[in-house]
């Protein structure tokens, strides 16, 4: 999938996208439209909220915990997860960061 369609998809309200950042991270900016929704949350067994049908994408500073929390969602029967990366990885594709 395209970065267009994925920030359409996301900016239309039929996917999620979720920042698994510390909440210090998320104050210095983040991505627009996402939840946030920090890793240690979901390493704790917590689900965050998802779209019926729609994808889930997650992002973080580098990927690195994205990919950690993609596991754990998917192992938890969570389909749909893709990971975009590092928030940089977000703006890049021509996502906006509000700061």
């Amino acid at each position: 999938m395209d970065a267009h369609t994925i920030i359409k998809e996301i900016t239309e309200g039929r996917a999620t996208l979720i920042d698994v950042r510390t909440a210090e991270e998320w104050d210095t900016g983040h991505a627009a439209h996402a939840v946030h929704f920090p890793l240690d949350r979901i390493m704790a067994g917590e689900i965050p909220p998802m779209p019926d049908g729609g994808s889930v994408y997650l992002y973080c500073r580098s990927g690195g915990r994205s990919d950690v929390a993609k596991m754990i969602l998917v192992r938890a029967g969570t389909s749909r997860i893709v990971n975009l990366g590092g928030l940089h990885d977000w703006e890049a594709m021509g996502g906006t960061v509000e700061r």
